[in-house]
């Protein structure tokens, strides 16, 4: 009767945990987000375009012309060279480096977004590998304890105690156990492999080592997570932002389109022995070119207010139906710790089997029930711990900033 004690206590682990530090989970997510080659190729992104969009705004490079004519009447040769400079209304400049300002604020909110985004996606993976470890110390135990009941039945059909079917019977739930496990250790492997890509880190396995729950996190009211998105959603930010900066080039572009562009020069000529300095102009008149330059970039800013509008909305109506999935969710586990947490049931059942209450086949199938339910309440408190780290992503950046 002792095996089949073990057996229960051991499952009946599944429904307590003991709280990881949230300083080394916190401080090893870092490590891994730091490593992320999607990260670094999209800061170096950035910088080559904020450079790229700083250039526009320079003046243009300066002209070099020169002329050598000859005549076959014996007037002379004559040499005509300059230098000239182009420009536009200054006031373009000034209009084109606030809207250089404004694009590059909102491309660097672009990259927060993304590694906002990959934050999580790495945070749910260490979840998933944290649980899918929880679900592999659990099958283990069970086969282990199987393989022992085995034993133990078959010591028992040797000495008439028990039939063959019930020997066959814990053969066959020995043999499921064991698949279960082989199958919980190469999702675990996929786990590992999907982390690896996405951190460009080879250390994740001895890095999550001693990673073994995940802190659980306060449920805030919805207000508040409203608040959370309105100030603190990157992507949100991303787009007012990038509105603001059509705005602004459309402003630009539109009196780019009113002034004209200049250039002045400082001309050098000889002709017939007589030499001649002198200075050039010219004026380019924005009659076609940039004709809808103004509405192109008015068009954009509308798009971009409109995108923003709707990804609030959207972030809203997200969090609101996220928030009611994570505190169903967490009703349920709080249910199961009710019913299993002080191992009541563990208890009874042990107890009953060693009083005859319950024959071996009726035990394995109340066994069975009492396993299925563990394995339900860890596959719930993972998408729970999944979810809720969802929720609870603009509350991470706001404790960063």
């Amino acid at each position: 009767m002792r095996r089949v004690k073990l057996i229960i206590l051991a499952t009946a682990a599944a429904f307590t945990s003991t709280a990881q530090p949230s300083t080394d989970y916190d401080r090893i997510i870092s490590m891994l987000v730091a490593d992320c080659p999607e990260i670094k190729q999209l800061v170096a992104a950035n910088e080559a375009e904020t450079e790229s969009k700083a250039a526009e705004n320079m003046l243009e490079n300066p002209s070099v012309d020169a002329m050598h004519a000859w005549s076959h009447n014996n007037v002379g040769n004559k040499i005509d060279a300059g230098i000239s400079q182009g420009f536009a209304w200054p006031g373009v400049y000034r209009a084109r480096a606030k809207a250089i300002n404004a694009s590059t604020r909102a491309a660097d909110l672009l990259e927060q977004s993304t590694v906002a985004d990959k934050i999580l996606q790495i945070e749910q993976l260490v979840i998933d590998i944290v649980y899918q470890r929880k679900t592999i110390d659990v099958e283990n135990k069970i086969l282990t304890h199987m393989t022992k009941l085995e034993k133990g039945n078959l010591d028992g059909f040797r000495q008439g105690e028990l039939t063959m079917l019930d020997v066959k019977k814990v053969e066959i739930q020995r043999i499921s156990a064991a698949s279960s496990l082989r199958e919980a250790k190469r999702i675990l492997d996929d786990l590992y492999a999907q982390l690896e890509s996405v951190t460009g880190n080879k250390e994740c396995r001895a890095l999550l080592a001693d990673i073994t729950a995940v802190p659980e996190e306060q449920i805030l009211p919805e207000e508040e997570y409203e608040k959370l998105i309105d100030t603190y959603d990157p992507r949100l930010a991303w787009l007012r932002a990038q509105s603001e900066a059509f705005n602004l080039e459309g402003k630009a572009a539109v009196m780019s389109s009113h002034t004209p562009e200049f250039s002045l020069g400082y001309k050098f000529i000889r002709e017939g022995g007589e030499v001649f300095n002198g200075i050039s102009g010219s004026m380019t008149l924005p009659i076609y070119s940039r004709r809808h330059i103004a509405n192109r970039a008015r068009a954009n800013t509308l798009s971009a207010q409109i995108e923003a509008e709707a990804s609030h909305m959207s972030a809203i109506a997200g969090m609101r139906a996220l928030h009611t999935s994570v505190t169903s969710m967490k009703k349920e586990l709080d249910d199961y710790i009710n019913v299993f947490g002080d191992n009541n049931y563990a208890q009874l059942l042990a107890t009953a089997r060693q009083g005859g209450q319950l024959d071996n086949l009726r035990y394995l199938e109340e066994l069975n029930f009492f396993l299925e339910a563990a394995r339900a309440y860890l596959s719930l408190e993972h998408e729970f711990m999944r979810s809720l780290a969802q929720l609870n992503r603009f509350k991470s950046i706001e404790e960063r900033s």
